[in-house]
């Protein structure tokens, strides 16, 4: 509560337009955990607006990807996917590798919760398909157990195993011991869910 009630503190005046983007998406993220919907979509208007006036694409973009899951949230399936195409259409201008993996994520999850496993596998071809999933262990491996979730819930169990083993030899790369660890735990838990 205490970061929450910092963010309703700070004077528009004094705040970058940049800052006040991110502070009504942060407020919206909050809004969407007490699943108040109507106020998550309402920051997360103010988010863009906010990041439109800073010039900010990129921040632009990741607000409208929690906009998507918000409409999704209150029923509003068809809004929800409209919203997705305009961030779909933009994932290839963000340079940021982090904001990137969100966007892609987030679309994957969407389609995953609106049992879309087809969308879900599109998604996670095209993070693999990523330059950026190339360059990092850690995002190779994320889309190759994206991919086996879209896969086992297409009916391809074989495609899940296939995806599973070569994520595992794809976090075997990550420097980090604690990011490896992880990532093999997260694909642990994957193949749990997917091959019962």
């Amino acid at each position: 509560a205490g970061g929450l009630g910092t963010l309703r503190r700070i004077d528009p005046r004094a705040c970058t337009a940049r800052c006040r983007a991110v502070s009504s998406q942060l407020r919206g993220l909050a809004a969407m955990q007490g699943s108040r919907f109507d106020v998550a979509l309402a920051e997360y208007a103010e988010a863009k607006r906010a990041a439109r006036a800073a010039l900010d694409h990129e921040l632009q973009v990741l607000t409208s990807a929690y906009m998507s899951t918000a409409l999704a949230a209150s029923g509003r399936q068809q809004d929800a996917w409209t919203e997705l195409l305009k961030v779909s259409a933009k994932l290839e201008s963000i340079r940021s590798v982090r904001r990137r993996f969100q966007l892609y994520w987030r679309s994957f999850v969407l389609a995953e919760e609106m049992e879309l496993p087809g969308a879900s596998l599109a998604f996670a071809d095209a993070l693999s398909l990523d330059p950026y999933a190339a360059m990092y262990p850690w995002l190779h491996a994320a889309s190759l157990f994206m991919r086996a979730r879209a896969h086992a819930g297409l009916g391809d169990a074989l495609g899940a195993r296939r995806d599973l083993a070569l994520a595992a030899r794809a976090a075997g790369r990550i420097e980090d011991p604690r990011h490896r660890a992880e990532t093999l735990g997260e694909i642990g838990a994957t193949a749990g869910r997917v091959l019962t």
